[in-house]
């Protein structure tokens, strides 16, 4: 599994337009899907920024701040 995130993000710096667009978490962010985790990061000029990996099956954390 680690490696399969591993090359999801080397081909993510790569290319770092192939995730898909997350403008309701920044306006840009993207979003990858490794089977059943879900890894959200931002193109950099340095390459990508990770944000978050997360399994897909644990809920979100909502800041009430934010909410």
């Amino acid at each position: 599994m680690l490696e399969a995130i591993r090359l999801a993000l080397v081909r993510a710096t790569k290319f770092p337009k192939i995730g898909a667009l997350r403008p309701s978490l920044d306006e840009h962010a993207r979003l990858l899907i490794v089977k059943r985790y879900l890894i959200v990061y931002i193109p950099a000029d340095y390459g990508i920024f990770v944000v978050t990996v997360t399994h897909g099956a644990k809920p979100p954390e909502i800041d009430p701040e934010e909410a």
